[in-house]
């Protein structure tokens, strides 16, 4: 009886393991729209940090890496910042001017007349998903 009892409870914990790290998946992720708001002050805005969601499985607690940089027409990338945040147990985990470490992403801040476009990155024990966030030429 003993042996089945720990056997019960050593399959439990590899069940439990499984849908921990191993199972997390990022199924989405995306950022509101660019708002004149969201642009560095040099180019007329206020530097406000843009709304991120990245949804995923139902687990707490995994560290993601949200990268920001700036792809520009002719091959140049500029890096916007990166932070990392813990996933939320609800699947759902939100970034915005409050969260802690958000101000590690920088401001769109093109002031040339070539197109650049601005994507964000969000990694995790499984893969990254992109997303284009805007694509912005200040001069025209």
């Amino acid at each position: 009886m003993r042996s089945s009892l720990l056997g019960l409870l050593l399959a439990s914990m590899c069940v439990s393991g499984a849908q921990g790290q191993g199972a997390f998946q990022i199924h989405a992720v995306s950022v509101e729209p660019l708002k004149d708001a969201h642009k560095c002050a040099a180019i007329g805005g206020l530097a406000k940090r843009p709304l991120i969601t990245i949804r995923h499985n139902k687990v707490a607690g995994i560290a993601l890496t949200v990268h920001m940089f700036d792809n520009w027409e002719g091959g140049r990338t500029i890096d916007h910042g990166t932070m990392t945040i813990k996933s939320n147990a609800s699947g759902t985990t939100i970034i915005n001017a409050n969260t802690p470490g958000s101000s590690a992403l920088k401001p769109p801040c093109n002031r040339s007349d070539k197109f650049s476009n601005y994507y964000v990155d969000v990694a995790g024990p499984s893969g990254t998903k992109q997303v284009l966030w805007a694509r912005l030429r200040t001069k025209s």
